[in-house]
């Protein structure tokens, strides 16, 4: 269920991006993020759907948080604020994915859990390459 808000989420917080930054790069970034997290979200639904799960609809509060952050600021600190959430989401995602991936007794969310846990590991690569290019002047 947090996967399928994290996915939410990073598609809310790129949309953003890519109306507030100027930066070929991010809206890059962004778009291949709102992309690649909308097909993950539309699996994990559909996963969570064929066991019988409750699909969310909606952020987690948090989350709601750092939507309306990143929607106040602007500029530079936007970028440098939003990379940074880009790379902590990223960072715990692949962990808990790749964790679900070794040791989840069913094989359809192992192998889901994988999958997407070796995608975000190269979400997180691309992340901390974009943070490198932003952090220069």
């Amino acid at each position: 269920m947090e996967a399928m808000q994290d996915s939410m989420a990073e598609i809310q917080v790129c949309e953003i991006a890519i109306e507030k930054s100027e930066n070929a790069d991010v809206k890059k970034f962004a778009q291949a993020m709102i992309d690649e997290h909308g097909r993950m979200g539309r699996e994990l639904e559909k996963l969570a759907a064929d066991k019988g799960l409750e699909v969310p609809r909606q952020v987690r509060p948090e989350q709601e948080l750092t939507v309306d952050e990143l929607s106040s600021l602007s500029g530079r600190d936007f970028e440098q604020r939003w990379i940074q959430y880009n790379i902590d989401v990223h960072e715990r995602d692949t962990k808990v994915f790749r964790h679900y991936a070794q040791d989840e007794p069913d094989r359809d969310i192992a192998t889901l859990a994988k999958k997407h846990g070796d995608a975000l590991g190269k979400h997180l690569k691309a992340a901390h390459d974009l943070g490198k290019k932003l952090a220069k002047p």
